[in-house]
């Protein structure tokens, strides 16, 4: 199985946290709290991780709107997710 952002091909995979845990896959709720600025928070404190890709797929189909983060950049996408199941 393999989820990619189409158009940009981007896939998801395991990333690296600053603090030096094991890679994870790193998943972004869509109903995730907001700073004092109103903004939604994007931090690692409010991130969903996984060990499988299954679990990434379907965190995101029951959380619609939730995005995953990607490489080869690291960023979170949340529109145009794909998920193969081949």
């Amino acid at each position: 199985m393999r989820i990619v952002q189409v158009g940009t091909e981007e896939e998801a995979e395991k990333v690296e946290f600053i603090d030096g845990r094991p890679k994870k896959f790193r998943c972004m709720p869509f109903d995730r709290p907001r700073g004092t600025d109103g903004k939604k928070l994007n931090t690692v404190d409010v991130e969903a991780h996984f060990d499988r890709i299954q679990d990434v797929a379907e965190f995101l189909v029951k959380n619609p709107g939730s995005g995953v983060r990607m490489k080869p950049s690291g960023s979170v996408f949340y529109k145009s997710l794909s998920i193969i199941l081949s």
